[in-house]
């Protein structure tokens, strides 16, 4: 018997110990960190929010107190937003920023500078011990980073640790600025009124959605003036008028158990000053609707240019079945051409009149981003255990408990003793 293998057999046996001899282990090739100290990265968005591309780039950031920016970081600013349609709200502009900060000193402003020494972004915010929010408060509708780059997540996170801050919690935070919108709790809808097209081709556009608004608010309006007498509406500069307006809306917002954010010291200053303005680029505006010598309607509204933003809206009660502020509304918007608006932002809220008016929609987050998992995740929490009970058919009792909580809690800080009462809901 022969012990000689066969040819096929010796030739595969020969490949086996050459790949045994000349196999090199298999090394993973590891990523390499970017040769800067930090490399933030810049992020092409998708129309579906996602991020297409990403590529590292140098930044810096410097800080400066939010009334003492120079004038080389206002002309940078002012260059950056007008660049683009995107940032033409008046709340993205530098003036109402400096304005703020020079009742809420808390402010601050953060410009991104690239490794070339040019800015390209800037982030106003209020430091309170580590934990920021946006500039102006729960009074500011739009906030965030403004810039021509989107940030990451990580990139964000490096910015509020360069800012001093833990956390940032936002609750107008437009929804394509994805380093903050990936810890957002909610996202809700932004309305706005787009009126580029004029008032015919927006009477049309309602219509087209079924809307009976025109018809119903002109049968009030009918109804009023048979009532008070001829309806107009007219810009006040009077602090009477503005404290008459801020009175309204403090009546309207205990008798619905909403938290009032127009009637501090503050609030009034900043809406006086911003009223004294006389620029386009940013102007604060007071507009009164009368019915013959009654005021019945106020509307305070932020100008920039052609863009409006309506800050704060209030009717007198005993005009409520008139529907004072939506003939307001549609005055101010049926003359748009001769009081200079293309774009009035509504701003997210759950006011039946701004779906109704609204015509365009965008998307705002609220929500924290840094801190601990836990305080997070209480907050969460909270926030969305209060919007569940608000919308559900338990809303209004829980709205009066915490009415009657927040007038005990009142009651017994004038008598000088403490009260564990809850939080009123808003």
């Amino acid at each position: 018997m022969s012990n000689s293998l066969a040819p096929e057999a010796v030739e595969r046996l020969e490949r086996a110990n050459h790949a045994a001899t000349n196999h090199v282990p298999h090394q993973r090739e590891r990523r390499q960190p970017p040769k800067d100290a930090w490399m933030p990265r810049q992020v092409s968005v998708n129309t579906n929010g996602t991020s297409a591309s990403v590529r590292y780039l140098p930044m810096n950031v410097e800080i400066e107190p939010g009334g003492e920016l120079p004038q080389a970081w206002l002309d940078d600013w002012v260059e950056l937003i007008e660049s683009s349609d995107r940032w033409s709200s008046p709340f993205w502009r530098p003036e109402l920023i400096t304005t703020m900060a020079r009742i809420r000193p808390a402010i601050q402003v953060a410009r991104l500078v690239d490794s070339g020494g040019r800015p390209f972004g800037f982030f106003p915010f209020e430091n309170s011990r580590g934990v920021g929010e946006p500039a102006g408060g729960v009074s500011s509708d739009l906030h965030g980073v403004i810039g021509e780059r989107g940030l990451s997540r990580r990139d964000t996170l490096h910015l509020l640790n360069q800012c001093g801050l833990k956390t940032f919690r936002f609750h107008h935070m437009p929804d394509d600025q994805t380093g903050f919108a990936e810890s957002m709790y909610f996202r809700d809808v932004a309305y706005q009124v787009d009126l580029r097209g004029g008032w015919l081709a927006y009477q049309a556009d309602l219509k087209s959605r079924g809307s009976r608004l025109i018809k119903r608010v002109r049968q009030r309006r009918g109804r009023i003036e048979r009532d008070l007498g001829e309806v107009r509406l007219l810009e006040s500069h009077s602090p009477d008028d503005l404290r008459r307006m801020v009175g309204w809306k403090q009546r309207m917002c205990e008798r619905k158990g909403w938290r009032n954010l127009y009637a501090t010291a503050t609030s009034q200053t900043l809406y006086s000053e911003l009223m004294l303005r006389k620029t386009e680029s940013l102007r604060g505006r007071l507009l009164f609707l009368y019915a013959g010598e009654t005021p019945v309607a106020g509307l305070y509204l932020l100008q920039s240019y052609r863009s409006w933003h309506a800050w704060n809206v209030a009717f007198a009660p005993e005009a409520a079945r008139y529907s004072t502020g939506l003939i307001a509304f549609l005055d101010l918007m049926r003359n748009a051409h001769a009081w200079g608006l293309e774009t009035l932002e509504l701003s997210r809220g759950e006011e039946r009149f701004k779906a109704e008016l609204g015509n365009r929609l965008s998307y705002v987050c609220e929500g924290q981003t840094g801190g601990s998992a836990l305080g997070i995740g209480l907050r969460r929490a909270w926030l969305r255990g209060k919007r569940t009970v608000l919308g559900s058919r338990y809303g209004e009792t829980a709205r009066r408990w915490f009415r009657w909580s927040r007038r005990m809690g009142q009651r017994a800080l004038r008598l000088g003793r403490p009260f564990s009462g809850a939080t009123p809901l808003t």
